[in-house]
């Protein structure tokens, strides 16, 4: 998940409540694969939001992202174990195709 695929909404019908998550939409990267790499990479992100970032909340962010998902979905003791390398991972694939994309172009 990204900053272009959660879905933003007001609480009140008025629109001038603060905003929520009320969906997200991720159709480009559609896979079968395993539910922890769901979570992992929207854990990346969540810390890399410049938000987070700018209110030293990186990690705070990534924690609520897992407990939400976590409570609908429960990941299993494995995934759990697994879990910060995949954000490791993510993290280095990012900065690895950020800076392919910069040097492609500037």
């Amino acid at each position: 998940f990204n900053d272009a695929n959660i879905i933003m909404s007001s609480k009140s019908d008025d629109g001038d409540g603060p905003n929520r998550v009320c969906g997200v939409i991720d159709f480009g990267d559609t896979t079968y694969s395993w539910r922890v790499l769901d979570i992992s990479i929207a854990m990346t992100y969540a810390m890399l939001n410049p938000y987070a970032q700018s209110t030293k909340h990186s990690l705070s962010s990534a924690a609520a992202m897992l407990r939400g998902f976590h409570h609908v979905y429960p990941l299993t003791p494995i995934e759990i174990k697994h879990l910060r390398l995949l954000i490791c991972c993510r993290l280095c694939t990012s900065v690895t195709l950020g800076a392919y994309s910069l040097r492609q172009n500037p």
